[in-house]
């Protein structure tokens, strides 16, 4: 249990180095499991985050390998309208 957690948390930090928004999100979702899982009374909350470290793990791999699409919005100067950069 404390092993699956570790590694939740040390994937989560190295990908954190790559790309922040991607681990901001994993982290709101782990935090949402984890409040959903109190919420119903269920005891092994730490079995429930841990069956994450799959996706973690791909993700930490994909930014590793640059192949995570990162799309950033901003607002154009003058229009009003969005635009998108890469």
């Amino acid at each position: 249990m404390i092993l699956a957690q570790g590694l939740s948390v040390l994937l989560l930090v190295f990908i954190a180095s790559k790309e922040p928004r991607y681990a901001a999100d994993l982290l709101i979702l782990a935090a949402a499991v984890a409040a959903t899982a109190l919420a119903t009374d269920v005891t092994d909350v730490d079995l429930l985050v841990g069956e994450n470290l799959p996706f973690y793990a791909i993700i930490f791999i994909l930014a590793c390998e640059g192949a995570l699409p990162v799309r950033v919005m901003s607002l154009a100067v003058g229009g009003g309208k969005l635009a998108s950069s890469r």
